[in-house]
């Protein structure tokens, strides 16, 4: 399809390594410049000769994506929190009682209208983190039974804590008309501050969802779980995670995460292997803390990035060490059934993990293991396709959605690297077809009446990933099908549900955002610039990356007692608009268009 004998490498190394006498790998950028920070005098040092063709450059534009993908559609949206410490209000007393009127407002028989709920739909969720699913009766019972007593103990407390966490996930998870048919919306008048009538809404929905997690929190608090660590500050945990609320708080969340993973080590649970030596309890604690642990990994994997230095996934290898192996014995059944959903569903996330990996890197993905994760990934949609599934049964189906929600998505990033990185014959058609797969896997639980399962938060960040792709691949090479494929999921976002927040209208703009640079693209044009990447168009997408950097690099203005070390306007001076030097020919034009752009459409919007 395109000319890729120099699409990652240049002929020549980069000025930057030949002036420091170094070698370089002549990617572009190359792996010195990247750790240096240096991208943009690589980039045009290795001088691309300019065409009017989009074919010749394309290929390296879409190696920069991966490093785009990274910063923006994965950290920048869903991992970096604006914060500013003197303008946040900080009132306990006000948290406390904002709680207890949530709290207040949820009465005992509702409380077990929504473990009904949970039960009998979001099993999948949950199940695998809790022993017996039968005692959270027993445990709602005794909840109301000591309402009353002031003097909660902190094992008592953290009961709370955990099943408190099950009825955010239901009021996260359940439809508005069911949620209108529990909860009435007379107290809640009063408390929002509203003059009319209110009415149970999606927004209503969110608040309540929101308010119900911080009632979780608060209970934590009150176990005082640093100082008295127990298992079931995992297990709240990864319930709450089910939820939009990592990408809601993810500092918040990654502290809690990196404190589950010292309750985890701390207690030696981690190792869970069978003996022969154990007893029927030890057996079954063993089997529970293990489907603990490959959740655990998964949360551990999904809210990896720059503020998360500590991580607890890495510990297990990757998938592919093992399937070379399994290979090699024709006696041993490759497709035998999963131990449990949890090990399924780590599998095929770290089959995601490999792919992954080389979203922020100047490294080449082996062919061999793109080939490797694509066998294993059809191993994987076999296990899936024969699970028996009961069409009466909300957690049967919704268990087999999230499996093959998750391997189409490994699927479309697979065939995204193919692209990328091979340009193989059918990659991009391969890119488009897995795109209307995940779109027809959402468009499905429409019309069975199974809505709320697109509520998981994986489907947001999937959307958010296959659109991002689409529409930067659009700005440089028109595709009839690509701009069909974008109609549809424009639409898709239109109709995602509305808990997922703020983040809808971000994913819009960023959308909004991608037409404006293709009407960029489109409009200027640069002659005789000995430069393929030398256009406001990439300038303005370098700047992201480096604006989203520095809010994940807050070094400086952390250490209140010592003063800012560096200015922030002069760091944003001299990391946004670097002189250009004898490659500029409108220097004043270029950056008067690059700065415009940037006023009009900062990327710091798409930030929480």
């Amino acid at each position: 399809m395109f000319n890729r004998t120099t699409q990652l490498r240049s002929k020549h190394p980069c000025s930057v390594c030949t002036r420091r006498k170094v070698k370089c790998d002549r990617m572009i950028p190359c792996g010195n410049c990247r750790k240096r920070g240096q991208d943009s005098e690589c980039i045009k040092s290795t001088k691309l000769m300019a065409t009017s063709s989009s074919e010749e450059y394309l290929p390296d534009l879409l190696l920069f994506w991966q490093n785009y993908e990274y910063w923006i559609t994965n950290v920048g949206l869903y991992k970096t929190k604006q914060r500013d410490l003197y303008k946040i209000q900080s009132n306990l007393d006000e948290d406390i009682n904002e709680c207890r009127f949530w709290m207040d407002y949820l009465q005992k028989d509702q409380s077990f209208q929504l473990m009904n709920f949970a039960m009998e739909n979001l099993g999948v969720l949950y199940f695998g983190s809790i022993g017996d699913i039968s005692e959270l009766y027993l445990r709602v019972e005794q909840y109301w039974d000591r309402r009353a007593d002031k003097k909660h103990s902190v094992d008592s407390q953290y009961w709370d804590a955990l099943i408190w966490s099950v009825f955010t996930m239901c009021v996260y998870y359940m439809p508005v008309e069911k949620l209108e048919k529990i909860f009435s919306s007379y107290p809640l008048r009063d408390h929002l501050g509203s003059d009319e009538r209110l009415s149970w809404s999606d927004s209503m929905q969110l608040t309540m969802y929101q308010k119900f997690a911080r009632c979780s929190l608060l209970q934590l608090k009150e176990c005082d779980f640093m100082a008295y660590p127990d298992i079931r500050l995992i297990q709240t945990y990864l319930i709450l995670a089910t939820t939009t609320f990592p990408y809601d708080e993810p500092l918040l969340a990654n502290s809690l995460l990196a404190q589950c993973i010292h309750t985890f080590k701390n207690f030696h649970v981690d190792d869970f292997r069978p003996l022969l030596n154990d007893d029927p309890v030890e057996s079954i604690a063993k089997v529970t803390l293990g489907r603990i642990f490959y959740r655990l990994c998964g949360c551990d994997y999904l809210q990896s990035g720059p503020r998360k230095p500590i991580t607890l996934h890495t510990e297990v290898s990757s998938l592919l060490q093992h399937a070379a192996y399994l290979q090699d014995l024709p006696n041993v059944d490759v497709y035998r059934e999963e131990n449990s959903t949890e090990l399924l569903y780590w599998k095929i996330m770290s089959l995601d993990r490999d792919l992954d990996q080389y979203l922020n890197k100047s490294s080449k993905p082996p062919l061999k293991t793109l080939d490797a994760i694509r066998r294993e990934l059809d191993i994987f949609q076999y296990k899936v396709d024969s699970l028996e599934e009961d069409s009466r049964s909300n957690n049967s189906r919704f268990e087999k959605f999230i499996a093959l929600f998750q391997i189409s998505t490994v699927s479309w990033k697979l065939f995204k690297m193919y692209l990328i990185y091979y340009d193989t014959a059918d990659s991009l058609l391969k890119v488009i077809h897995y795109s209307k797969v995940i779109i027809s896997l959402i468009v499905n639980n429409f019309q069975v009446k199974s809505e709320f399962f697109n509520r998981h938060p994986m489907v947001l960040q999937t959307i958010t990933r296959v659109v991002s792709f689409m529409s930067f691949y659009q700005i440089f090479m028109e595709s009839n099908a690509v701009q069909e494929l974008l109609v549809d999921l424009t639409e898709l976002i239109a109709n995602l549900p509305f808990i997922f927040g703020p983040k809808l209208d971000k994913i819009t703009y960023l959308i909004e955002r991608f037409n404006k640079l293709k009407q960029l693209w489109d409009k200027v044009r640069l002659l005789d610039s000995g430069d393929s990447f030398y256009h406001p168009v990439f300038k303005i997408l370098q700047n992201d990356i480096k604006i989203v950097e520095l809010k994940n690099n807050e070094m400086f203005f952390l250490i209140k007692g010592l003063g800012s070390l560096v200015p922030l306007n002069k760091l944003r001076e001299e990391y946004l608009f670097e002189e250009d030097g004898e490659n500029s020919k409108e220097p004043g034009d270029f950056r008067i268009i690059v700065e415009e752009f940037q006023s009009e459409y900062s990327i710091t919007d798409i930030l929480s």
